[in-house]
């Protein structure tokens, strides 16, 4: 099966047992979300692996193992993306590599150029004459034409196509039909 969704760190730290969506609470939904991954339906990048092995958390180690081959590198297209959105957000590439967020902008490149759906837990934030360093996800992705299907993304898309799209994961459950026992 081809890829369709690429998760963000923020996503996979929600799973943890101090986290939004702990395990223990959403177990058919993070079961379910194995499966998908096992399928080829849900995959990520290198720099989003070597963020949550940045944790060092028994929990995510473990994921990390047995689940390495969902950890894809660029490719082509997606450099050459990452190239163009380093150089128009310059600020935001700076402060990201700082605060070792070093994922951010290359999964929205690998996504735009691939035309895949990201799976993210930030928040859209976007607000007039905003500084790019404060740029989450949802919004760079919005900027870059992306629809942003997530509650903290308040827009109104008609009639209107888009080549990639940004959502949470109670979406992704609502999607995929994750809350449903198999």
């Amino acid at each position: 099966m081809d890829p369709k969704y690429v998760v963000d760190t923020s996503m996979l730290l929600r799973r943890n047992n101090k986290g939004v969506y702990d395990e223990a609470a959403f177990p058919v939904q993070w079961r379910n979300f194995d499966r998908l991954v096992e399928q080829g339906k849900i995959i990520s990048i290198d720099l989003v692996e070597i963020e949550l092995t940045r944790y060092n958390h028994e929990e995510y180690n473990e994921w990390i193992d047995n689940y390495k081959y969902v950890f894809k590198k660029l490719d082509n297209k997606s450099l050459k993306s990452l190239e163009d959105l380093n150089q128009r957000y310059d600020e935001l590439s700076q402060k990201n590599f700082k605060k070792k967020s070093i994922a951010d902008i290359p999964l929205v490149a690998f996504v735009k150029s691939n035309n895949f759906t990201l799976v993210t837990q930030e928040t859209y934030n976007y607000k007039q004459n905003m500084s790019q360093k404060k740029i989450k996800i949802p919004t760079l992705c919005d900027l870059e034409g992306a629809k942003c299907t997530m509650e903290s993304c308040d827009k109104f898309y008609a009639n209107k196509s888009y080549a990639f799209e940004c959502i949470d994961f109670v979406e992704l459950i609502k999607r995929e039909n994750l809350q449903i026992s198999i």
